[in-house]
């Protein structure tokens, strides 16, 4: 439990909470999938690829860790700049 970096978990948090928000709303036409689509750039991208995924898996499982990979980067980078 040592190793979970905690900027990537309140990324990963946050991401989700937002995903599972525009789910359970109803938006006129496709305005959900583009805030997510937006939100998820460019790992987004991968839903322009004619494959049969599931786009909420994708959103909501890749996306988050797309997020939590943003976070420890962040991390590495403050820490390699205040050293």
């Amino acid at each position: 439990m040592k190793n979970i970096n905690k900027l990537g978990l309140i990324f990963f948090v946050i991401h989700t909470v937002i995903v599972y928000s525009i789910i359970g709303k109803h938006y006129e036409g496709s305005w959900g999938g583009f805030f997510l689509f937006i939100l998820d750039f460019p790992i987004s991208l991968l839903m322009l690829i004619p494959i049969n995924w599931n786009k909420w898996v994708l959103f909501g499982v890749i996306g988050a860790l797309w997020w939590y990979l943003i976070g420890v980067i962040i991390t590495i980078a403050v820490r390699k700049k205040i050293t």
